[in-house]
């Protein structure tokens, strides 16, 4: 499996009182459908596929990582728009499918 460098995580100039942040990713699938995808501060996560459909089964799948990152998303828009509100809550539960 290829090693792949360091990644950089550039915050830009916040407009509005918005912070924005971009963030690049580098991945490297070698061959098959099991991907290695570096972030920032060297942290990796595998994708893959199950092995009916060509994979070794050893990660989620593509589809999963995208689905999981959008409910991550949510999650993080929900707890920031209750602090503004001031309201408290226990958490949040998604089922995506």
């Amino acid at each position: 499996m290829s090693t792949v460098g360091p990644i950089h995580a550039v915050e830009s100039t916040p407009r509005q009182s918005r912070r924005s942040v971009r963030t690049t990713l580098r991945a490297c699938n070698d061959e098959g459908v099991r991907t290695v995808v570096m972030t920032r501060d060297g942290q990796s996560l595998v994708t893959d596929e199950p092995v009916s459909r060509g994979g070794t089964g050893s990660a989620l799948t593509p589809l999963e990582t995208v689905v999981g990152a959008l409910c991550g998303c949510s999650a993080v828009t929900f707890e920031r728009a209750t602090r503004e509100l001031g309201l408290d809550y226990e958490g949040i539960e998604f089922d995506a499918g």
